[in-house]
């Protein structure tokens, strides 16, 4: 009887004992912290960059052909275009034999701003001449035009040479032939619209 007394003692210590080691132990492991998510940068979507101007996609071969006896230059322009002339700020539906200076979409002219300009600066016309016979000449005697529109890329149309500058958001090239300059304007049309209507250029005097 005694024996079991003991061995329910020492049984009831043992648990007691288990127990306190237990709770020691729980209290000493490490506080758990929470989980923080880190904040990631927002994630930026690349798109392309926008069209620098309209593309014409009718080919070119199928484009209407200006001869423009009256200023010396022949050009082709899209099928569904027309060609006017600029007069008092307005813009008038004008036949290329009549030498027309605009060429345009088939709306009207004075609500668009798009469309491709050919003016001719020579001797009594247009911008003071000065009777230049080059561009580096007609720049030499008219700084104030240097200044206006640096050159910013040489070229060449109709093998003369020729120089894009700088007058945005317009593409703006100069050219001299036969004792004019010549000054080809795109507004809002792509450098490869302006580029197919150079290709199609060509001095007829």
């Amino acid at each position: 009887m005694k024996n079991n007394k003991n061995l329910i003692i020492i049984l009831g210590v043992g648990t007691i004992a288990i127990a306190t080691i237990a709770i020691a132990c729980l209290y000493m492991q490490p506080t758990k912290k929470p989980i923080i998510p880190i904040p990631q940068p927002p994630v930026t979507q690349t798109t392309e960059e926008p069209n620098d101007g309209i593309v014409i996609s009718e080919p070119v071969e199928e484009w209407k052909t200006c001869q423009n006896q009256e200023n010396g230059y022949e050009i082709k322009y899209p099928s569904e275009w027309k060609s006017y002339t600029r007069m008092g700020g307005a813009a008038f539906e004008t036949d290329c034999k009549e030498g027309p200076d605009t060429f345009a979409p088939n709306t009207n002219i004075n609500k668009t701003s798009l469309n491709v300009e050919i003016t001719i600066t020579s001797e009594g016309t247009g911008f003071v001449y000065e009777g230049s016979k080059s561009l580096d000449e007609y720049f030499k005697k008219r700084p104030e035009m240097a200044n206006r529109y640096p050159i910013i890329e040489e070229t060449s149309i109709d093998n003369q040479r020729a120089v894009y500058v700088q007058a945005e958001p317009q593409l703006h090239l100069l050219v001299y032939h036969n004792e004019k300059v010549y000054r080809i304007r795109g507004v809002n049309i792509s450098q490869k619209t302006f580029t197919d209507f150079l290709s199609t250029f060509k001095f007829t005097d």
